[in-house]
């Protein structure tokens, strides 16, 4: 896929919005909660070609970026402790080049209201968490018909 958009994630917001990962948090804690996450959205970028960005509110003094096994298109972003998850991403659409390649994912309509003003594209998690599943299962199909095509 040549370009599928960069994908933004509000992070905890998403977490907390599906039962699930709500209850892999409450049970295992914050890190598996990210985990399981990745292990949701990451067919988005490898099948899916997206780029993907979550951004979880942080408390150091600046912005902390990770990058998923060393990858520029898999990124963790915590913002310092003075600015939310929110504001980060508000900034994000305001100053891209090009925000209607960008697609933000929150179920806060104040912050999908904003991303869409400024040209973005605002996405409820359910709606990400199902895409996720499709690229998951044409990943998985997409593998299957590699290992079982025989050499001509």
């Amino acid at each position: 896929m040549a370009d599928a958009g960069h994908i933004i994630i509000d992070g905890w917001n998403a977490v907390r919005s599906n039962p699930a990962m709500e209850k892999v948090f409450l049970d295992s804690g914050l890190d598996a909660a990210r985990e399981e996450l990745w292990r949701l959205v990451g067919p988005l970028h490898d099948y899916g070609g997206a780029r993907v960005t979550i951004v979880y509110d942080g408390r150091g003094e600046d912005v902390s970026i990770l990058r998923r096994n060393g990858i520029s298109t898999l990124s963790e972003v915590f913002t310092p402790s003075h600015m939310t998850a929110d504001e980060l991403i508000e900034q994000l659409c305001a100053s891209s080049p090009n925000p209607s390649g960008i697609t933000v994912v929150s179920r806060d309509n104040l912050l999908r209201l904003t991303a869409t003003t400024f040209g973005a594209t605002a996405l409820a998690p359910d709606r990400l968490f199902e895409g996720a599943r499709g690229c998951s299962r044409a990943m998985a199909e997409s593998l299957r018909c590699l290992l079982y095509t025989s050499p001509s």
